[in-house]
C-alpha cells in the first residue's frame, strides 16, 4: 500500500468478506501456534545444542502465514489491532478528523466506530452517526 487509505462505510464494508476470510485465518494461525509453546520451550533450551525438530519448522511455517495474513490486511489498507481476538480497523475520516471503523471477528456487520485514541473500549455504535460520516478521500 503507499498512501494511507480511508474507507467510507459501504467501501469497508464490501471489504468484508475479504477481510473477514484473512482474519479467520489469522486467529486460527495464531491458536495453532499456541498449541507450540512447550515444544518450543524445550527447543530454546536445547538450542546451544544445535537441535532442530519438525515442531519448530512447523512453528515457524505457521509464523510465516501469521506473517502473509497480516500483510494481505494491511495492503488492503486496514489496521491489524488484535491478532488473537481478530480485531481490525478501517481508517475513515469523520468531521475532518481520522477515525476508525471497527470490526471484531464474528461480527456480522460493521457496527461502530472510535477515536484513534480510545481503541476497543472506545466503540460507538455506527448507527447513531451515519449521518456525520463523510465520502473518503486517497
Amino acid at each position: 500500500m503507499t498512501g494511507k487509505r480511508f474507507f467510507s462505510v459501504a467501501q469497508a464494508r464490501s471489504l468484508l468478506p475479504t477481510v473477514r476470510h484473512l482474519t479467520l485465518e489469522m486467529v486460527q494461525t495464531v491458536n495453532q501456534m499456541w498449541e507450540f509453546g512447550a515444544d518450543l520451550e524445550l527447543l530454546a533450551e536445547l538450542s546451544d545444542q544445535n537441535a532442530g525438530s519438525p515442531q519448530g519448522t512447523e512453528y515457524l511455517t505457521h509464523l510465516l502465514q501469521l506473517h502473509s495474513c497480516i500483510k494481505k490486511i494491511h495492503d488492503l489498507g486496514c489496521l491489524v489491532k488484535g491478532v488473537e481476538d481478530g480485531l481490525i480497523d478501517f481508517p475513515h475520516m469523520k468531521n475532518g478528523r481520522q477515525v476508525y471503523l471497527c470490526w471484531k471477528l464474528g461480527e456480522d456487520d460493521i457496527a461502530f466506530w472510535h477515536e484513534v485514541d480510545s481503541g476497543y473500549d472506545g466503540r460507538i455504535p455506527l448507527e447513531d452517526e451515519t449521518d456525520a460520516y463523510e465520502s473518503p478521500s486517497k
